[in-house]
């Protein structure tokens, strides 16, 4: 664009220096004084400025012009710059749910979204504007400034969809199934904690001693705060692990119990319900990584192409 202003000078130079030389010309071979003269000379002027008000008036809608792209690409730089701290909390927030999602005794999940983190108000931007302001604008190669603009644009449309529709599907598709998954796990783990404290009691109450009974009590008093603290199973993990398996492992030890074989079945559901959340988990926490090795690619990209356009803003000045 500089050397567009460049050529309009040099014509208005040389439109000046013509209109000159014909004065000089009129001077030296025509009688000021002939009326033909005087017209001639009145007819160039009028022309000359007529030609240099509407080149200057050209100029300055040019130089509006280009005011108003440069200013539209320091707004898109300061945007990108000013989400930088947000997208660094997105990604820790994002890892931090990947840890919980491998945490074996975890159900209680948060949606990780940073409010601040979002592209709208490079979105809402005028596609035309904005590559005016960054292709046509800027000198330079036009293939790689498409490029760089089609990978800005890329990056832009992919954040703004990882916000607003990517990240709350999955994760609201990933508290469905882990609470469809949760709820019939309760349905096997609370009659099964009914009908221990039950056997306990009748252990009890009528003295037993045998090898099934030591090991249940030996399992509750080992496990008080899961059997008391858990019985509404806020902890899934902890009362898998503290009652489900244990008792598990003593019923599969002595199947000829009818103690045992009353609660075998529903342990064993009870067992196959816990990994399946296990393992939704786990599943998910693979997306996310995904996802954020996804995000991460993409920052480079976005943070390239923004860079070329920052150098050819600085060739350009």
């Amino acid at each position: 664009m500089r050397k567009a202003f460049k050529k309009v000078w040099f014509q208005m130079s040389l439109l000046v220096f013509g209109l000159l030389l014909v004065f000089w010309f009129t001077n030296m071979y025509f009688s000021p004084t002939n009326s033909l003269t005087i017209e001639l000379i009145r007819a160039s002027y009028t022309i000359s400025v007529f030609y240099l008000g509407q080149r200057l008036g050209r100029q300055r809608e040019e130089e509006k012009s280009q005011k108003e792209k440069r200013d539209l690409r320091t707004y898109v730089y300061t945007i990108l710059e000013f989400l930088e701290n947000p997208y660094k909390e997105q990604i820790e927030n994002l890892n931090y749910l990947v840890d919980q999602m491998r945490t074996f005794d975890n159900v209680d999940f948060v949606f990780p979204q940073v409010s601040s983190f979002n592209f709208k108000s490079i979105k809402q931007q005028n596609d035309t504007n904005l590559f005016a302001a960054f292709v046509f604008n800027l000198d330079g190669d036009r293939y790689e400034k498409t490029k760089s603009f089609a990978i800005f644009k890329t990056s832009v449309e992919y954040y703004d969809k990882v916000i607003d529709q990517t990240l709350p599907e999955l994760f609201n598709a990933f508290i469905d199934k882990l609470t469809t998954i949760n709820k019939e796990y309760m349905y096997y783990a609370k009659p099964i904690e009914s009908q221990f404290q039950r056997l306990l009691v009748e252990a009890i109450n009528e003295s037993k001693s045998d090898d099934v009974t030591q090991k249940f009590v030996k399992i509750a008093e080992e496990n008080q705060i899961a059997t008391v603290s858990h019985s509404g199973l806020k902890n899934a993990g902890f009362f898998f692990d503290h009652i489900i398996q244990p008792l598990l492992e003593v019923c599969n030890e002595y199947l000829g119990d009818v103690r045992c074989q009353s609660m075998i079945n529903g342990l064993s559901n009870c067992k196959t319900s816990f990994e399946s959340m296990e393992q939704h988990k786990v599943h998910f926490s693979g997306i996310l990584e995904q996802l954020i090795g996804d995000m991460e690619e993409q920052k480079v990209k976005l943070a390239t192409a923004i860079s070329y356009f920052k150098y050819l803003d600085k060739e350009n000045k």
